[in-house]
């Protein structure tokens, strides 16, 4: 099913640059559109510090004092880095976790939680990242042949769009933070016109976009041969920390138009967490040796992480190399000649709990689909080429005759590549939306009514005459919702004042309810389910004026309706009247 892209139709050239900063591992891939010229995804395969082809780099940091980046990647820190404060230099890994939303809860305490340097927060890192990634891509298409140099050096200044891929549970919070981080980074100037070369994208659906995209899942079969028009697959992109599970149902094959069958999931069991459960179990292991100081448990975990980790397909014990000294022996916790054995019962207990986490969310996924049936799955990143995790999954859907692929090209890049698809080919035209949008408003109040009938001490005269009450909950668009791109949901508000000139300034609360079931009537019935994203506040003198009459006399009125709108994968909310001014137009979350 690879799409033959059509020529780029633009006037000018124009780079777009996808960046997946992953937990463990991160990836760059572009495209060149130059006018009347194939447009070709690539990914960037030389990085300083490794050899030539690797298509990721490790996603680690080093800091100096201050706060100084000292080396990023695979480098680290030359020589003279470990002659000052022994608390330096400082290797910071795993801070993609940091970012996460305070909403999605996790069972477990195996999720990192890296300290961060003094003076630096989330964004800071992120910037330092992304800086050090603008650097190697510019650097290897410079370096690629002539004809590429040419291009970059050609562009102009704007003619960038980067593409941020980030985990399915991530919204508005986490988009704006890593938009923050592009400024911070000096990659775009803080401008609203700027942000608009902004781009983000779920790793779900970005993978969705490379399996579509690479054609074949393996030499014999091609992925158009597994489906048709009403077939429904599912995605599961197994990173280095979270695993991330999309379904998607085909409106159209031939053309691929897909929509989002279910609101996406994300599970923090990627492998890190393996390895978090291996030296948890390590370090208590050998608590009472003389191999139980940190500096040996790192050792062994970071070993146990290279090799074991990654070979592991369900049987047989292992031994993990720590050390090249044979007198580095404690036969009563399993240390022999500097190597450690670990059990089959050992490794499972590392494996096991997420690779049943992740069946679970698999299962409520199907369970919620049905009738839509999803027969076909395909397993990616850098956590699907572990074959015990592959043939769990696989073992479990053989039994209702599900299949389970895994793409045969390198599912690494899966999310890189699959996020440069996503802005040019637009596969999917639907999606769910993930939380129920709306604001606070005033009810009209209804004495008949038990819930208001316990709020009567807040009721207030209203100028068209009767009572309200304040603290309501009026949503716009409804959790579950398919929401198609380029939609627009919208509500009129009604600002009332005795005079022309009274209320010309309006204030919106944007607050999601993020509960399990429909919201409420009112705010405070459930308050720990509703947060605020932001306000949107506007001057609305030009908004045209209506006479009406009540109790106290004439007043006037100026009808406003709050609209949301989609774009990609961004919403965006603005404040807009008949004369269709608009007052205010901010990014606001991923629907």
């Amino acid at each position: 099913m690879a799409q033959s892209r059509p020529r780029y139709s633009g006037s000018k050239r124009h780079l777009i640059l996808a960046f997946d900063l992953g937990t463990t591992f991160s990836g760059i891939s572009y495209v060149m559109q130059d006018p009347g010229r194939e447009m070709r995804i690539e990914a960037v395969k030389r990085f300083p510090g490794q050899d030539k082809g690797a298509a990721t780099i490790p996603s680690v940091v080093y800091y100096g004092e201050g706060g100084v980046v000292l080396a990023v990647g695979a480098e680290e820190p030359g020589e003279d880095a470990y002659s000052g404060n022994h608390d330096y230099p400082m290797m910071l890994h795993w801070f993609k976790m940091l970012l996460r939303p305070e909403s999605i809860t996790v069972a477990h305490d195996d999720v990192p939680q890296p300290k961060l340097p003094p003076g630096k927060d989330v964004v800071d890192v992120y910037a330092d990242y992304y800086k050090y990634m603008f650097e190697c891509a510019k650097r290897f298409i410079g370096q690629k042949d002539q004809a590429s140099k040419m291009f970059l050096d050609s562009l102009d200044e704007d003619a960038i769009t980067f593409v941020l891929a980030h985990p399915n549970g991530w919204g508005g919070a986490q988009q704006t933070a890593m938009r923050q981080a592009l400024v911070k980074a000096e990659l775009i100037p803080d401008s609203d016109d700027a942000y608009e070369r902004v781009a983000f994208v779920s790793e779900g659906e970005a993978s969705l976009h490379f399996c579509l995209g690479s054609g074949n899942v393996s030499d014999e079969i091609e992925v158009s041969a597994l489906l048709s028009d009403g077939s429904t697959l599912m995605i599961i992109d197994a990173g280095g920390g979270t695993v991330d599970l999309s379904t998607y149902t085909f409106a159209s094959v031939s053309p691929v138009e897909v929509k989002e069958a279910f609101l996406p999931d994300c599970v923090f069991e990627g492998s890190v967490m393996v390895r978090r459960r291996a030296e948890r179990h390590i370090r208590a292991k050998l608590a009472n040796s003389r191999f139980g100081k940190p500096e040996f448990i790192e050792a062994i975990a970071n070993e146990f992480d290279r090799a074991p980790k990654k070979c592991f397909k369900g049987t047989g014990d292992c031994v993990v190399p720590f050390s090249h000294m044979m007198k580095d022996t404690d036969a009563k916790v399993g240390i022999r000649a500097g190597k450690l054995k670990l059990t089959e019962a050992e490794l499972l207990s590392f494996f096991n709990p997420g690779i049943d986490a992740i069946i679970r969310a698999i299962e409520e996924q199907r369970c919620a689909l049905a009738p839509r049936v999803a027969k076909t799955f395909f397993l990616v990143g850098g956590f699907a080429s572990n074959d015990y995790l592959f043939n769990k999954i696989k073992d479990h859907l053989a039994g209702e005759n599900l299949v389970l692929l895994r793409p045969d090209c390198d599912s690494k890049k899966a999310v890189a590549d699959g996020a440069v698809s996503f802005y040019i080919d637009h596969f999917v035209t639907a999606r769910t939306a993930k939380v129920t949008y709306g604001t606070r408003c005033a009810v009209q109040f209804f004495p008949f009514l038990p819930s208001h009938r316990m709020r009567v001490n807040q009721a207030l005269p209203c100028l068209t005459g009767g009572l309200v009450l304040p603290g309501a909950y009026s949503g716009i668009l409804t959790k579950g919702s398919q929401i198609a791109e380029a939609s627009e949901y919208r509500k009129t508000f009604v600002a009332e004042g005795m005079r022309p000139g009274d209320g010309l300034q309006i204030t919106m609360k944007i607050i999601v309810h993020r509960g399990s079931g429909d919201p409420p009537e009112f705010i405070d019935e459930d308050e720990s389910s509703f947060s605020t994203l932001f306000e949107v506040t506007a001057d609305i003198k030009d908004a045209p004026i209506e006479i009406a009459f009540g109790p106290m006399g004439p007043f006037c009125m100026r009808k406003v309706d709050l609209v949301f709108s989609f774009g990609l994968t961004e919403l965006k909310v603005q404040l807009a009247w008949k004369d269709e001014n608009v007052s205010s137009l901010l990014p606001c979350s991923s629907c």
